[in-house]
């Protein structure tokens, strides 16, 4: 897993550039920088780009929910 724009920086990723096309979509768990260089190089390609910010909202919201609803049933029925 590269985790970073350092690693794209550092190593060569198993990607076939010329199968790239404007049905492709590629998914970077980063979300900062918001653009990272292999974004760049999808879109450059008319490939839609996608980064991770949206999944780290969606896991954020998912936990305040877990929390809550824990609350909500401990401060009704304390152990």
């Amino acid at each position: 897993m590269y985790r970073s724009d350092t690693d794209y920086a550092n190593k060569k990723l198993p990607i076939n550039y010329e199968a790239i096309s404007s049905d492709s979509i590629f998914f970077d768990m980063v979300y900062n920088p918001a653009e990272t260089s292999m974004m760049k190089a999808f879109n450059s390609k008319g490939a839609k780009a996608v980064n991770g910010l949206e999944m780290l909202h969606l896991q954020a919201d998912a936990a305040w929910d877990i929390i809550q609803n824990f609350l909500a049933d401990n401060l009704n029925n304390p152990m």
